[in-house]
């Protein structure tokens, strides 16, 4: 899509993409905003070890979930999450990929992988 400054611009659901990487590695309370970010960075930084990060991604999951389900309420279907689920984390060594399912209120769905890299504590 064209924007009015004759720019392409991001919009369905890999803006709505876009929005979940940035709020969930965006840290809360950060100078981005009150409604960016998410303690996902924080909490994977003071966490003991990599395997802890089943709990901490389906908690960060559902706090950006409920961030964004408030500030994108007027936006397209195609823009608004119906649900993020972890899929998976896959680990090789001090890394892990994280894979979330997301699905829109449209009913369109995609795979997001974050790889995540963690020194054994």
């Amino acid at each position: 899509m064209i924007d009015s400054f004759g720019e392409e611009s991001v919009t369905g659901i890999l803006k709505l993409v876009q929005d979940i990487i940035v709020t969930l590695l965006t840290d809360s309370g950060s100078a981005a905003g009150p409604d960016r970010g998410s303690a996902f960075g924080q909490v994977l930084y003071h966490s003991l070890n990599i395997t802890q990060l089943l709990f901490i991604v389906t908690g960060a999951l559902d706090e950006v979930e409920e961030l964004l389900a408030d500030r994108n309420i007027d936006r397209p279907n195609d823009e608004r999450i119906d649900y993020l689920e972890l899929t998976s984390i896959d680990y090789v060594g001090n890394t892990a990929d994280i894979t979330i399912t997301l699905v829109t209120v449209a009913g369109e769905s995609t795979n997001i992988v974050i790889p995540i890299k963690k020194p054994v504590s």
